[in-house]
């Protein structure tokens, strides 16, 4: 007989026992909101900010009164214990035009450049910074010439154009001359060959009087002439302009007299190395001051001057070697009797850098 499945005894081991599963409680969550990055989120409501009362604003310096340019001199003497007429006496200027100085009578005195010029001496003299004192001098403007656009030299050029061009383009250098030296071969020897852009210093004297003329036709140039009586500034200003133009050749143009004076700038041309042509013109004497004798007519009935005096301006005893005073003193130098000897020591003087001196000898002018 078959068994009803379902009435069948089950084993003890097959039966699980009874287990009761309380579940956990739930939980209750509130339901979230989201938020953009952009979401402005409630703060209080902002304070006013309590500002401090501002400082009032420092009242502006009293400004200082500018002292005028003679009171600022008078001033600085007066501190340095010094009295006007101590002062004047020191510069050698009278005492009233340091009066209208310190008074600023610039009216009373000669010019404006005379105004700076002894405001500058004060300056120095009082050991006052003149810029602020030279700043408040008047300044006049002088007249200046009416050059072409194009350039003050453009005139001596061959192609500008214009009423100067014809009576330039008239001139030429010389020809070379030949022949013992005169006044007139060394000047044409001078303008055949004399540089472009050349500083010709000129104290020559009586050997140099026909240069103007020679040099005319010369290549553009710059010409320093002595304007005074005092002779020997040649040698000294040779120096100078070499020495703020060292790019240009300087042609030095002395008399042998007048170099006595200053003879010791050449050691200085040979120390600094200066691109300077020196030509003693050496005829032995002071042949100008032989001129300025017979002009106040101290001379014997020849018109020739006393043997005391001819002694007093006669060089030869004994006679002057610049050759060897050159050498030296560090100078190169030669020695030229006839106008192919200056014309080859120019060349050879100005085809090499450094200072160089020619000894051209001359003929007196009277003879």
């Amino acid at each position: 007989m078959t068994e009803d499945p379902q009435k069948l005894p089950v084993p003890d081991a097959l039966l699980a026992p009874s287990v009761t599963v309380e579940a956990d409680p739930v939980e209750t969550q509130q339901p979230q909101t989201e938020t953009s990055d952009f979401e402005v989120l409630e703060t209080e409501a902002p304070q006013p900010v309590q500002l401090e009362p501002e400082p009032p604003e420092p009242e502006p310096p009293e400004p200082v009164p500018v002292l005028s340019a003679g009171a600022l001199i008078r001033q600085a003497r007066e501190e340095a214990g010094l009295h006007i007429a101590s002062l004047a006496m020191a510069l050698k200027v009278p005492v009233k035009r340091l009066e209208a100085l310190e008074a600023d009578r610039f009216d009373l005195l000669p010019s404006a450049v005379f105004s700076r010029a002894l405001a500058s001496s004060v300056c120095r003299s009082l050991k006052l910074n003149p810029t602020q004192v030279l700043a408040q001098l008047p300044v006049l403007s002088a007249p200046r010439l009416g050059y072409p656009e194009e350039g003050r030299l453009s005139p001596y050029s061959s192609g500008s154009s214009g009423q100067s061009t014809t009576f330039l383009g008239s001139l030429s250098r010389p020809a070379m001359p030949s022949g013992p030296l005169t006044a007139q071969t060394a000047a044409d020897v001078i303008g055949a060959l004399l540089p472009d852009r050349s500083i010709v210093v000129d104290e020559a004297n009586t050997s140099g009087f026909l240069l103007p003329q020679a040099t005319a036709g010369a290549p553009a140039h710059d010409w320093l002439t002595l304007t005074g009586g005092a002779i020997g500034y040649a040698l000294p200003v040779a120096l100078g302009a070499a020495i703020a133009a060292p790019e240009r050749p300087v042609l030095c143009l002395e008399s042998d007299g007048s170099a006595m004076y200053t003879i010791s700038a050449l050691w200085s041309h040979a120390r600094e190395g200066l691109d300077i042509t020196t030509v003693v013109f050496a005829n032995h004497a002071y042949d100008i001051l032989r001129m300025e004798l017979q002009r106040v007519g101290a001379q014997s009935d020849g018109q020739r001057p006393g043997p005391a005096a001819e002694s007093l301006l006669d060089l030869t005893s004994p006679t002057l070697d610049f050759v060897h005073i050159a050498e030296g003193m560090g100078v190169p130098a030669r020695r030229a009797t006839t106008a192919e000897d200056l014309a080859a020591a120019l060349r050879w003087a100005f085809g090499e850098p450094g200072p160089h001196l020619i000894e051209a000898a001359m003929p007196l002018m009277g003879g």
